[in-house]
């Protein structure tokens, strides 16, 4: 086992102004990379913020392609770095439709992508899923990928778990009022699988939906190791994880 250093960055991400959140979760990335951070994880839909009024009139305009703007700039950050990236994207299903997605990178700029695949409230009007759950090996040890209201559910933490993950990420965007229910999901969820988990929650007010930040990282004995408040916020934690190649 070696120690890895995981960065929880959780973004203040402006609604539908997608330049500037690049722009910021850049600069963040870059602060992390130069604490030592290996692996790195971002909220859900980082890049357009995330309220549901809203975000469905613009589906078209947000949606990317798996070579588009934000994967290609991930792509070439975690590269130039030397670190795995996981983050929310909106992306082109291939059945047309649209993903609330994720994109992992790998610590060469390699990108792996996964859909959530459990929709909370009115996600299902607006978004589709498809292919199955993933692990990667990211050159720091093999890491999974889950999405928010996944977590609400054992499935998903237990599949990535079968297929070899120590971590899983889980980008959020989780309401104030389920603040609790947070928290349990993820230490209950990596204590019953043995691993880390890792859920990264965006921080915002969008009219009447508050998300509250509050991202938390678990150990595999469901210990909560590493916190983030309110606000914008990088927190590091170091875990034990088996190298990769």
């Amino acid at each position: 086992m070696s120690k890895v250093r995981l960065a929880m960055i959780q973004t203040a991400s402006r609604l539908l102004d997608k330049e500037y959140n690049l722009d910021r979760a850049e600069k963040l990335i870059r602060s992390a990379a130069e604490q030592g951070a290996q692996i790195m994880c971002l909220p859900e839909l980082f890049g357009c913020g995330y309220y549901l009024p809203v975000l469905g009139k613009h589906l078209e305009e947000l949606c990317e392609e798996r070579d588009g703007e934000t994967v290609t700039r991930l792509k070439e950050l975690s590269s130039e770095l030397g670190v795995a990236i996981c983050a929310g994207v909106m992306l082109r299903a291939n059945n047309g439709g649209v993903l609330n997605g994720a994109v992992l990178t790998d610590k060469n700029g390699q990108a792996y992508f996964y859909s959530k695949r459990h929709m909370f409230g009115d996600e299902g009007k607006y978004f589709t899923s498809d292919g199955g759950y993933i692990t990667v090996e990211t050159g720091f040890g093999k890491v999974g990928v889950i999405i928010c209201f996944d977590n609400n559910f054992s499935e998903p933490a237990s599949e990535c778990a079968k297929m070899g993950a120590e971590l899983v990420l889980c980008p959020c965007a989780w309401r104030e009022q389920d603040k609790a229910l947070f928290k349990e999901m993820t230490t209950s969820h990596a204590k019953e699988n043995g691993i880390y988990l890792c859920s990264v929650n965006m921080f915002g007010q969008f009219e009447e939906l508050k998300l509250f930040g509050g991202s938390i990282t678990a150990d595999p004995l469901g210990n909560v190791i590493a916190e983030c408040s309110e606000g914008e916020e990088v927190v590091i934690c170091d875990i034990q994880l088996q190298r990769g190649n």
